[in-house]
């Protein structure tokens, strides 16, 4: 099997970073505060081959708290992660450390999914 080689980043060119939801993401607020994203799943090859013989949904979806629609809402592709983390430090109350831990894990778990990217930002040493 082929490996893709996976990029390494900095934790600093993480905090640099601008999150933003893949073009095919939609995201719709709900009432009681929280938000839904739907997304389209990747297909693998073999997916696409086996298709005809069980057939499957590529719509996906993920229902997100409060807390998953305050960051979503800045997941823009304008707002720094650094910028994220420091917004709800201070809205919560809480240090940046502990956000940045569960931002972290957040934007890893809406990439695997394919609904969030990250631009990194170019510094000056490149």
């Amino acid at each position: 099997m082929w490996n893709k080689q996976r990029q390494t980043i900095t934790r600093e060119e993480l905090l640099n970073a601008k999150p933003f939801f893949i073009s095919e993401a939609q995201v719709q607020k709900l009432d009681s505060g929280g938000c839904l994203v739907s997304y389209r799943k990747s297909v693998s090859s073999w997916e696409r081959l086996l298709k005809f013989m069980v057939p499957s949904s590529e719509l996906r979806q993920v229902m997100l708290d409060d807390l998953g629609a305050r960051v979503a809402q800045q997941i823009d592709g304008n707002h720094t992660v650094q910028e994220i983390i420091d917004g709800l430090a201070a809205e919560l109350r809480l240090c940046n450390e502990e956000i940045e831990r569960a931002l972290f894990r957040f934007l890893a778990m809406l990439g695997q999914r394919k609904i969030v990217a990250l631009e990194l930002q170019k510094t000056l040493e490149d």
